[in-house]
């Protein structure tokens, strides 16, 4: 089961590096108005399911479903919230298309 695990999680980091963006895009879009409204709402919403967390609301007959889930909406909204350009990700999409070509 953690093999599997590890391997689709592999997968999505592969899908991810498949993005074109440039470090001018990420710059236009995170300093977008319209963005910086956005992510307002987002720090929001991950702030009221972190109040709710800490109160125990998602205690009861489907404790470890409902905590699950609001735990993984605060670890995806963390990742938006924290998002930065990362020129590694192209490093390692050139390394991976040499490595790639050897097997």
């Amino acid at each position: 089961m953690l093999k599997q695990m590890r391997e689709l999680l592999e997968l999505d980091a592969k899908q991810f590096h498949e993005v074109e963006l440039s470090r001018d895009e990420f710059h236009e879009w995170n300093t977008n108005p319209t963005t910086e409204k956005v992510m307002q709402l987002i720090f929001n919403y991950r702030a009221l399911i972190k109040e709710q967390l800490a109160r125990g609301e998602t205690l009861g007959d489907n404790s470890v479903q409902d905590t699950a889930q609001a735990v993984g909406i605060v670890t995806g909204l963390d990742f938006l919230l924290t998002m930065e350009y990362d020129e590694e990700v192209k490093d390692e999409r050139g390394e991976d298309d040499d490595s790639s070509s050897d097997a």
